[in-house]
């Protein structure tokens, strides 16, 4: 399954796009609502497409999130705590040294700036490697 978590319509747009490729989608616009599902499934969780910047819920104050600025940075801490193997996206409009720093030794996160990719291209590089991660397994799972 794929998490998507953006708080933005932008994301939204690139969220559409993934849509259609009728992919396993659990769609978040807040950080508390897909950390509840994320202790709850059962199901695996093979790529999580985080937005940097948003509100932090009750999960983090704004101290913490740098006022929302690092909210899906901390986000993917606790993410990785939790899912070792998963892959991120950081999907942002502009990335930080904090994010950089943070995913410099982790060979299965990257950044994507919402600008310089079309919605189609971004969810042709999901479909993509999510058929990449899930081919051979049984029932779609790994």
């Amino acid at each position: 399954m794929i998490l998507f978590l953006d708080d933005e319509s932008t994301g939204n747009l690139f969220c559409e796009e993934l849509e259609t490729k009728q992919l396993p989608l659990q769609v978040f616009s807040r950080i508390d609502d897909a950390w509840e599902f994320l202790q709850k499934t059962t199901e695996e969780v093979s790529i999580a497409i985080i937005d940097v910047m948003m509100p932090p819920g009750d999960l983090f104050t704004l101290a913490e999130t740098n006022d929302g600025l690092t909210s899906g940075l901390l986000f993917y801490e606790r993410l990785r705590g939790k899912l070792k193997d998963c892959r991120v996206f950081f999907l942002t409009n502009l990335t930080s040294p904090e994010v950089e720093q943070a995913i410099s030794k982790d060979e299965n996160a990257q950044v994507r700036i919402k600008t310089d990719f079309f919605y189609d291209e971004f969810a042709d590089e999901v479909e993509s490697l999510y058929k990449e991660m899930t081919s051979g397994s049984l029932g779609g799972k790994e």
